[in-house]
């Protein structure tokens, strides 16, 4: 579909059109944009524009409640866990080890002390040996007490590499607010020590 200009501004939907696409249908900014193609930003404007109220687009996000009372040995454990293995960018807060002790204590950690759904935990698993998958996912879950959704990345081997025939894995939480909170908490953790 062409944009069409309305005075100075371009409008790539018409009143019209945004009634039936956007309010009756209740088709996302990304789907119209997609349908009428257009970027979802020019779109969103334009919906302002014509006197639409935009929806949120984002979806609730990954509750906590970070609560360390009765598990403080178990919260500076898993801040030293995280501070040494963990992932300290982007949205999400997640170990990488191949040692399922530390796993179970990042775990634990999530569930006892950040209070997280179990369901919301996620594990990727690196593997050189992609015929070791089966075996890998039997291994981790196992290993981890958990049966959580499992996903795996394969890296090919190469000289200094070490393998580990099942893999190193990933234990994983989307939510930037609870990353926002534990890099806050290793802070606080660093000033009582000194």
């Amino acid at each position: 579909m062409l944009t069409r200009r309305r005075g100075k501004k371009r409008v790539s939907i018409t009143h019209e059109e945004a009634e039936e696409l956007y309010i009756r249908q209740a088709l996302s900014l990304r789907s119209i944009a997609r349908q009428l193609q257009v970027h979802p930003d020019s779109l969103r404007l334009d919906l302002i524009e014509l006197g639409f109220t935009i929806r949120s687009q984002t979806q609730k996000p990954n509750e906590f409640r970070y609560d360390p009372s009765g598990n403080e040995i178990l919260d500076a454990l898993a801040i030293g866990i995280w501070l040494g293995e963990g992932t300290k960018g982007g949205k999400r807060v997640e170990v990488t080890n191949c040692d399922p002790s530390i796993l179970r204590t990042w775990i634990a950690f999530l569930l006892k002390v950040c209070h997280v759904e179990v369901s919301k935990l996620r594990l990727v698993v690196e593997l050189h040996n992609a015929e070791l998958t089966d075996e890998a996912r039997r291994y981790w879950q196992d290993a981890l007490d958990h049966k959580f959704p499992c996903c795996f990345r394969y890296r090919a081997s190469g000289e200094g590499k070490v393998n580990r025939p099942m893999g190193t894995a990933r234990v994983r939480y989307n939510s930037k607010f609870l990353q926002q909170r534990i890099q806050q908490r290793a802070v606080e953790l660093t000033k009582a020590l000194m």
